[in-house]
């Protein structure tokens, strides 16, 4: 006797055999992952974190900031550091924060393989989860707050400390005997020029208060766990909705017809006590097929009948 059980292992034996061939490896070399799925999706769902903007206040920084030239060999085998455009404190409480973040939902969900960057937070966990979301949330709005408070001195503060930085560039690109120094193209031989080009280059790429507003954020998305069954089922219930519908139709069709035969095919005005009147009709012609259906089309199509019978 053939069980459920044995044609499962038969299937999954045929399974390893087959990719065993395509892989051109040995069979007891390909191993197996196994999802508890039934469970997965009773008690749970999928979520992911999406964090946005936390790195909008760091960018490269360039070799001309610190003083290389072009031509220098460093140019070419050195790369540049990381140019802070807020006071460092800043950046480590965004750092910071998205750390905790992410340490949250690793501490009340799963990490299943398969699912990644997804993690299972089950429904039961799920309520703490969120609880210690929104703290978290509120402590980065407050972050926010005091950044945006604060952008005017931080833009002096990046304009005066980055001047004072080409200063310091200007003195060692001289140092080495260069007379002029080239970035990108463009050949700078005054110190006053080369300093408004640093200054320029680093308050431009500082983000505006509007993007801060707007894209500094942490967000999370929850996901249900699906497979083909399920969408089989949906596409099977969406079959019977639109049967449904269609025979809802009829059946009102019918019986408008029938009331206007025996109002002598004038046309009816479809209020809402002419379909109430209807419903009964409808429902018995449609085997006791919901009559809430009947309220839900619309009042046009007894309405055209009637005239085109008429």
């Amino acid at each position: 006797m053939t069980t459920k059980a044995t044609q499962t292992f038969e299937f999954s034996r045929d399974r390893r055999a087959q990719a065993a061939e395509i892989l051109e490896t040995d069979q007891d070399k390909i191993g197996a992952i196994r999802f508890e799925m039934r469970k997965l999706r009773q008690l749970g769902v999928l979520v992911d974190i999406d964090v946005r903007g936390f790195s909008m206040f760091s960018r490269a920084a360039s070799f001309a900031e610190w003083g290389i030239a072009d031509a220098d060999l460093r140019h070419s085998r050195l790369k540049g550091g990381v140019k802070l455009l807020v006071p460092e404190l800043y950046v480590k409480r965004l750092r910071s924060l998205e750390q905790r973040f992410r340490q949250l939902l690793e501490r009340y969900s799963l990490d299943i393989e398969g699912f990644r960057p997804f993690r299972w937070v089950s429904y039961k966990s799920y309520p703490e989860f969120k609880d210690g979301w929104n703290e978290l949330q509120e402590e980065l709005a407050g972050l926010k707050r005091e950044i945006l408070k604060n952008y005017p001195r931080f833009v002096d503060a990046l304009a005066e400390e980055f001047s004072t930085i080409a200063d310091k560039a200007w003195k060692s690109i001289k140092a080495q005997k260069y007379d002029s120094i080239e970035i990108k193209g463009r050949e700078f031989r005054r110190l006053d020029d080369f300093r408004e080009y640093v200054v320029s280059q680093a308050v431009g790429v500082m983000p505006a208060k509007s993007r801060i507003e707007a894209e500094l954020f942490v967000d999370y998305r929850v996901s249900l766990l699906e497979n083909d069954a399920d969408l089989e089922s949906e596409l099977q219930m969406d079959l019977e909705s639109r049967a449904k519908l269609e025979a809802m139709r009829q059946a009102l069709e019918r019986a408008c017809t029938g009331r206007l035969q025996r109002s002598d095919r004038r046309a009816v005005p479809m209020n809402v006590r002419t379909f109430q009147s209807l419903a009964p009709l409808a429902t018995r012609a449609a085997r006791r097929i919901d009559t809430q259906f009947v309220y839900a089309l619309s009042t046009r199509d007894c309405t055209h009948t009637a005239r085109h019978r008429s």
